[in-house]
């Protein structure tokens, strides 16, 4: 019995040695688990983070981007509206509609409200000279009169209160209000064969 006990004392005693080594051994492994777990944890929020951060730039980019695009749209639509504005009277010269570049100025905006309080203006013209139709618009309106050569085609006020159109060229203080998109040949043809019949309306 005693020597039973001498043997088993030796291996109890290594037997808790090596519990307590594997022991610490686990606890070691464990801890340096959760520290490798913890800073990669950290190092995925750090990079979600910085992702988020990406993200966030990009859809205030891509807002930026579509806010000058509507921006731009609507400017756009505003110089569309404002060019059909430029041209909103109709001329018919003896029952031929006729296409007129109009001026920008307040003698053409007068002449459309002249037009529109009227509904709309049919103007008797009459030959003068070789070179021009004048008729009568029944009422005054703006003008600016300045000195200047006219050329075929060219629609100008006369004393605030006449409306001239050329198939020649004169030069005299006139306003000018347009031109007709036509040719020499087809001015002459319109224009130069007798009196004429001018219609003035506005489009719809």
């Amino acid at each position: 019995m005693d020597q039973g006990d001498g043997v088993s004392g030796p291996l109890l005693q290594e037997e808790v040695f090596m519990k307590n080594f594997l022991m610490k051994r686990v606890n070691v492994c464990v801890c340096a688990f959760i520290l490798i777990s913890s800073a990669l944890f950290s190092a995925c929020g750090k990079d979600n983070n910085e992702e988020a951060s990406v993200v966030y730039s990009e859809l205030k980019a891509d807002a930026s981007e579509e806010q000058d695009v509507v921006t731009s749209n609507i400017g756009d639509e505003q110089m569309a509206n404002e060019e059909l504005s430029k041209g909103i009277i109709n001329i018919s010269i003896d029952h031929v509609d006729q296409a007129v570049e109009w001026e920008d100025n307040e003698s053409v905006e007068a002449l459309e409200n002249l037009i529109d309080e009227k509904g709309s203006l049919t103007i008797q013209m009459r030959m003068y000279s070789d070179f021009e139709q004048v008729g009568s618009l029944g009422a005054d309106i703006t003008s600016d009169d300045v000195q200047m050569t006219t050329g075929p085609g060219d629609i100008v006020l006369y004393n605030g209160n006449q409306i001239v159109i050329f198939y020649g060229s004169n030069t005299w203080a006139y306003t000018k209000l347009g031109k007709l998109k036509a040719s020499q040949e087809e001015l002459e043809s319109m224009l130069a064969n007798g009196d004429v019949e001018v219609f003035l309306s506005l489009s719809e």
